[in-house]
């Protein structure tokens, strides 16, 4: 048997609940199954049918003994009696939580138009080495750990004081206005990142029955640090593509409000 089944199992319904097993099963209590475990879903393959159980609908998978509960978001729990409980639950788990494309559909990571170049890299950097991290982790706990959000903050203003003094390397003033500015500008990246740091620690403080609700809400969280730190770069792009430093920070701001109202 590999990480993926088959096993053999046999899936429990109350007969009376409206849940899919029961809606297959036709008013029977159970029936012998084989599971088979795809990339998005949990297939329940007995003589009466097939029962799919999509990964990205299940708040949590519990072993209990020789027993398995699943617990869909808005189906009823699904119980399956197994002589391999801790090993199916494991593959559930390490399947439901991997860590999704989250650079795709965003617009200034990969784009020409948003000015490549080492200063791109070294914003993007950081990022896109955790992502990779993440993707060859092998556990959940290794996946998160590969965000970590106290370095990537540290990464993050060490990047900015790098921009800036690289463009004021003769004036401390200019280069503090120009980091200061810049950090507004990408203020609300910080504010992801936080928010990706409370949604590991619920993640990680969740129950069984709870944890992959949490971690489909840390990787909505994930989603958000990527969109942020997108977003950071198209609103730092004037500050730094602007040769008159310092000076120019006035019309930037003058310019930025007028475009956002």
């Amino acid at each position: 048997m590999s990480d993926r089944g088959p096993w053999t199992v046999r899936v429990r319904s109350d007969a009376t609940a409206a849940d899919a097993v029961a809606r297959v099963l036709g008013g029977a209590t159970g029936a012998d199954a084989t599971a088979r475990l795809l990339d998005d879903a949990l297939l329940l393959e007995h003589a009466l049918g097939v029962t799919t159980v999509e990964l990205a609908t299940l708040e949590g998978v519990v072993a209990d003994g020789l027993t398995v509960t699943l617990y869909p978001h808005v189906e009823p729990a699904i119980t399956i009696e197994t002589s391999d409980a801790a090993s199916l639950v494991r593959a559930v788990t390490d399947a439901a939580t991997g860590v999704p494309e989250v650079a795709a559909s965003l617009r200034a990571m990969g784009s020409p138009r948003a000015r490549p170049g080492s200063d791109h890299d070294a914003w993007f950097g950081p990022l896109l080495s955790a992502r990779r991290t993440a993707h060859s982790a092998t556990t959940p706990a290794a996946r998160l750990a590969a965000f970590d959000v106290p370095a990537l903050r540290e990464v993050m203003l060490t990047t900015i004081d790098g921009y800036a003094k690289a463009r004021a390397p003769r004036s401390a003033p200019d280069a503090r206005a120009l980091a200061e500015e810049l950090r507004e500008r990408a203020q609300a990246f910080g504010t992801a990142l936080t928010q990706l740091g409370v949604l590991r620690r619920a993640v990680e403080a969740s129950a069984a029955d709870r944890y992959l609700a949490n971690w489909h809400a840390w990787v909505a969280g994930l989603r958000a640090v990527f969109s942020a730190a997108d977003g950071a770069w198209e609103a730092m792009l004037p500050a730094l593509a602007d040769p008159r430093g310092r000076s120019g920070s006035f019309w930037r701001r003058v310019l930025s409000r007028g475009t956002s109202t």
